[in-house]
């Protein structure tokens, strides 16, 4: 395997790889490997460098789908203000990639940007909104300040308790 040959070869891969992935699309092997080699903040770091300021308009979006999915579960704070930057990608794929990144860091970076992407009112995917409305219900976070703006967008068979929590009515 790829992986085991550069984990072996050690941290002189490094320069190697974050060349292979600027110039690559297919980077998700790259960024596993690169976990194994680096600590968790300097790969974290890396990347975030590698997604940089990335639209679907400058790189594939599939390539920036992997990224998101390599952050996933990453608690570290810089995570969340980066990705919710996709939020705003014309692309709804990257930007359901985003809204799973932020599902899996359970904090406040998290919730507020996609309580603003749920209440965008230019949002047109239905998958997009509704993958953030399970998100609130299965977080049981509020919508603490969107209350209106929330229920406007609910679909059928969706609700606001009194605590401002989202749930969905039992079938």
């Amino acid at each position: 395997h790829d992986g085991d040959r550069v984990v072996g070869t050690g941290p002189s891969m490094v320069p190697l790889m974050l060349d292979y992935l600027k110039r690559e699309q297919e980077v998700g092997w790259a960024l596993r490997t690169l976990r194994r080699l680096l600590d968790g903040p300097t790969w974290v770091e890396l990347v975030l460098g590698v997604l940089g300021n990335h639209t679907s308009e400058d790189c594939d979006p599939e390539k920036l789908e992997q990224i998101l999915r390599e952050l996933q579960d990453q608690k570290d704070p810089r995570v969340s203000a980066v990705v919710a930057r996709c939020l705003e990608d014309l692309d709804d794929t990257v930007r359901f990639a985003a809204i799973e990144t932020l599902s899996t860091i359970d904090s406040e970076e998290s919730r507020a940007p996609l309580l603003t992407a749920l209440t965008k009112p230019d949002e047109e995917s239905q998958r997009v909104r509704q993958r953030i409305i399970e998100v609130f219900r299965d977080k049981a976070w509020e919508v603490k300040g969107f209350r209106r703006a929330v229920e406007e967008r609910l679909p059928q068979g969706w609700y606001l308790d009194r605590s401002g929590r989202i749930k969905q009515l039992e079938a």
